[in-house]
């Protein structure tokens, strides 16, 4: 999850920590910024999902 090369991975922490409730994450081992979409597979399409749904509940 370190390997973030554009933004420091602590910069997403601190935005997740700081971000009020209801809120999803998605850590993903080995992806940086510009790959995560290939990295995370189908976790990404699921958590964006689950994303999607949140905000129309709300």
């Amino acid at each position: 999850m370190e390997r973030q090369e554009i933004i420091p991975f602590s910069h997403g922490e601190q935005l997740f920590a700081a971000a009020p409730e209801p809120k999803l994450f998605l850590w993903v081992e080995d992806a940086g910024h510009n790959d995560l979409n290939w990295v995370a597979g189908e976790s990404l399409t699921e958590i964006l999902q689950q994303f999607v749904q949140m905000v129309a509940e709300n």
